[in-house]
């Protein structure tokens, strides 16, 4: 089966203390970027990679991704005004032959090789998969500063990426989307609003995002630990 992972690297990030888009962030030593495509080149059962970003950061992600292209090819797409913009440009760079396809946050390093495989396992299965993890606290609802309920957390599931899908659904649902002038969180939600069942695959609460400085200093602590 041919496996293609699209990256989506585009966010600067309005919580995060820089001017830098958060990809380009330095974690020990490298961009965050880097770190975050090393998973998906090392995997043996994804054929090549899709990484999108805005375009004036082209040739600066094609710099900083050389080394990793010379084993695993990898190609950059200009990004969208959205998330969900981009994926769908990503989709368009992918050949007819692709059989699944793994989308992933590029700010989102520590996912594992195992959950990777673990995801596509079940995409083969299931055609739609995301990786996630039971929620164990207590969650509130707020308004205005105030509780107004106590949320029964029993099947309630935080979610990540890579989120990994039957190429040609997840086409077909985006080009919808785009054709119905619908905007989505993730893309678990476009594919449940066109009627594909989404399934869960329990994973590490780890594989966490970029997006406070503190996310960044854990992100540097699992990076260490993993080395």
């Amino acid at each position: 089966m041919k496996n293609v992972a699209i990256i989506t690297a585009g966010g600067v990030g309005t919580r995060f203390s820089t001017n830098k888009k958060k990809q380009f962030v330095e974690v020990n030593g490298r961009a965050l970027i880097c770190w975050t495509v090393d998973k998906f080149v090392a995997h043996p059962l994804v054929s090549n990679i899709i990484v999108t970003t805005p375009e004036d950061s082209i040739e600066q992600t094609r710099e900083l991704l050389l080394e990793q292209s010379r084993t695993k090819s990898i190609s950059i797409v200009t990004g969208g005004p959205t998330r969900q913009d981009s994926v769908l440009n990503g989709i368009h760079a992918l050949d007819d032959d692709t059989d699944l396809v793994l989308i992933h946050d590029g700010v989102r390093p520590i996912i594992s090789l195992e959950e990777i495989s673990l995801l596509i396992e079940l995409g083969r299965k299931y055609k739609g998969v995301i990786p996630a993890h039971k929620i164990k606290n207590t969650v509130k609802e707020v308004v205005n500063g105030k509780v107004v309920r106590t949320v029964d957390r029993e099947r309630l599931y935080e979610v990540y990426t890579p989120q990994v899908f039957d190429y040609k659904t997840i086409k077909e649902c985006h080009l919808k989307a785009k054709e119905d002038e619908v905007y989505f969180t993730d893309d678990a939600a476009l594919f449940e609003n066109y009627g594909y069942d989404v399934f869960v695959a329990e994973t590490s609460p780890y594989n966490i995002k970029l997006t406070e400085q503190v996310d960044l200093d854990f992100i540097s602590l699992l990076i260490n630990s993993n080395q």
